[in-house]
């Protein structure tokens, strides 16, 4: 959330009064900008790199720093869908892309988060000039990108990654949620249907909660309706997690 906050508003600080002191700063060897209390020169490479300002990264590409949260500036053009940022960015050194920021995070899964499958392309064909490149790589929680792309409902992403990388399918995140299950956690329920397979019906988490039980617990009214057409009313009535509790008792 914290991150999500903070790409947010470095678009729109880069709209208004930080690009002007960004440029006064420039030529005078510094830039400082206090956010939440931290301070220096990092900050306006990530900045302008989430607000898509190319030239103003060029005049500052050399003065390296780390966000407070072990962001660079490819993680925040990553997750912002700054097509030639990223594309400038690897050109000058591809192995950037397997930098991670403190949740385990790499420029894929930032871009699968962002939604912009035209980054996600490139980011993926970057990698593949790489020998040691795992395209299967997760972030601290065990996401892989296309469990991030499902979460947020971004269909092309997710389409794109599913028949580019067809194993990140069936791998599952700690919670033990496959991308499919997570989904429809989160009421994506195009994208689960796309994910469907009759193996998911079937599959549960850690807490036992299958795809059904989970939608059920979150109230995604579309997904259950779906789920229960698709596996029939005996298999749902019969259906529990290891606390004991029902799809009826979840919707309650």
């Amino acid at each position: 959330q914290l991150a999500a906050l903070l790409f947010r508003e470095a678009a729109a600080l880069m709209r208004g009064k930080f690009e002007e002191e960004l440029e006064r700063q420039l030529y005078e060897g510094k830039c400082t900008l206090n956010h939440a209390g931290y301070c220096g020169v990092g900050y306006g490479l990530h900045y302008a790199a989430a607000g898509g300002h190319l030239e103003v990264l060029q005049q500052l590409k050399g003065q390296e720093g780390l966000s407070p949260l072990g962001l660079t500036e490819l993680h925040c053009a990553a997750a912002n869908g700054q097509y030639d940022i990223v594309d400038w960015l690897c050109s000058n050194n591809r192995v950037v892309l397997l930098d991670q920021d403190d949740g385990g995070k790499s420029a894929l899964l930032w871009a699968a988060w962002g939604g912009n499958v035209s980054l996600v392309k490139l980011i993926l064909a970057q990698l593949g000039t790489l020998g040691d490149y795992s395209s299967v790589e997760v972030d601290a929680q065990g996401n892989t990108a296309l469990l991030v792309a499902a979460n947020g409902g971004h269909f092309d992403v997710v389409c794109h990654l599913a028949s580019t990388v067809p194993e990140l399918r069936g791998m599952r995140n700690h919670t033990g949620n496959t991308p499919c299950m997570s989904a429809a956690a989160h009421g994506r329920l195009e994208v689960m249907q796309y994910l469907w397979c009759p193996g998911e019906a079937t599959k549960a988490n850690r807490m036992g909660r299958t795809a059904l039980l989970t939608s059920a617990q979150y109230g995604h009214q579309n997904v259950v309706e779906w789920l229960m057409d698709e596996r029939g009313s005996k298999a749902v009535a019969e259906e529990e997690d290891y606390e004991g509790s029902t799809v009826p008792l979840h919707a309650a």
